[in-house]
């Protein structure tokens, strides 16, 4: 599902008729944008988010490139350390279950600390 999504997202766009950085842009602002909700609330199988990250890459290459320049790896660092900025599915899927999960364990501590606080008081 989700991957039929970011394909025809990109099947709309003419890759070959756009620079680089237009591809770029395009692939930040709105193919990873895509699937945010479902990697935000499930843990994605890997060979999804693989597909995901080949969709994205053969666009930004272009169909006809055999052998790119530089890895996708290396491209999906932060501009800081020599990237592009293109967040990697799988790094960004389990950031997002690292942060649900930070949220549940703060509410749940929360929780049980009202309570025994409002125990303390009686």
């Amino acid at each position: 599902m989700m991957i039929d999504r970011i394909r025809s997202k990109l099947a709309g766009w003419k890759a070959h008729s756009l620079s680089r950085g237009g591809r770029l842009t395009l692939i930040k602002a709105s193919v990873t944008g895509v699937p945010n909700h479902m990697l935000s609330c499930f843990n994605c199988h890997k060979q999804v988010c693989k597909e995901m990250n080949s969709c994205c890459r053969r666009f930004f290459w272009g169909n006809n490139t055999k052998v790119p320049p530089v890895a996708w790896k290396d491209i999906c660092l932060p501009q800081n350390l020599g990237g592009l900025g293109v967040r990697s599915v799988d790094h960004f899927n389990q950031a997002a279950l690292a942060k649900l999960g930070w949220i549940y364990l703060i509410h749940v501590f929360l929780r049980n600390n009202l309570n025994l606080n409002a125990k303390v008081s009686e």
